[in-house]
């Protein structure tokens, strides 16, 4: 009773190169979709790099001001105290004189 006998290997066949043809496009669209996305994942990346450099530039440029602020005001005191000094010395010496 078949009708057609060559039908059930002619679906098997058809489902191979169905099946093949899947296969071959999945091939050449994976690496292109993988090429995307890591670009995408480089590019994030790189985005989130920067940020945290400026930050970082950032924090250290307020450190640098501090401690020249610091400095400078160190700088102030040990002048008033050599100024102070150089008088006290000036008063000890004309008294001894």
């Amino acid at each position: 009773m078949d009708v057609l006998p060559f039908v059930g290997p002619m679906v098997i066949a058809l489902l191979i190169v169905f099946v093949l043809a899947a296969l071959a496009a999945g091939i050449v669209l994976l690496p292109r979709l993988l090429r995307g996305e890591l670009g995408a994942l480089r590019a994030q990346a790189a985005a989130e790099l920067e940020a945290r450099s400026n930050d970082v530039d950032r924090q250290l440029r307020a450190v640098v001001e501090t401690m020249d602020r610091r400095l400078g005001e160190l700088d102030t005191k040990v002048d008033r105290r050599l100024e102070t000094a150089g008088k006290t010395t000036t008063q000890i010496h004309e008294r001894f004189v």
